[in-house]
Parts: structure tokens; sequence; C-alpha cells
């Protein structure tokens, strides 16, 4: 799957995951791409597993509610293809 998170967002997941966990280096080494529409800047895609989503998703909601939001939104729109 794969995560399109604004920088603030990849940040703060960033600063919630284990260093040396693979949440944190999908996280850390996550490029940023922009596409038209995207906000300045563009967006980091994150491209993890399943388990990684759900462990960023549980990180985002303890810590990161604007990261979470993000999350779910990807996970429904990735769904809905």
């Amino acid at each position: 799957m794969t995560l399109r998170l604004t920088a603030a967002s990849r940040a703060c997941l960033l600063d919630r995951t284990q260093p040396g966990s693979l949440a944190h280096d999908v996280l850390a080494g996550a490029p940023v791409i922009r596409r038209d529409g995207d906000p300045p800047g563009g967006l980091y895609e994150v491209n993890c597993s399943d388990t990684d989503c759900q462990e960023l998703r549980m990180v985002a909601s303890k810590h990161c509610p604007e990261a979470l939001l993000e999350i779910e939104a990807e996970i429904l729109r990735q769904a809905s293809r």
C-alpha cells in the first residue's frame, strides 16, 4: 500500500516510531512526489506492507491526529479502486 502524507504528518510519525523499525525506515526513506493538485512541496509517498500501515495507523491514532486522517483517507481511496 502507498500512503501519501504531508511533511508535517510524516515528521510526526517519524518522531513517534522506533528508530530501526521497519515503519521508521519506510518513513525515513519516503520520497517526495509532486503531482498536480498536491500541496506546495508535494507529498511523501510511503510504500508499506499492511502490517506497517497498521502500525503507522496505531501510532497516528495516539500521537498524530492529522496523520491519522490522511492514512484513513488513503486506505479508503485505495480500497475503492
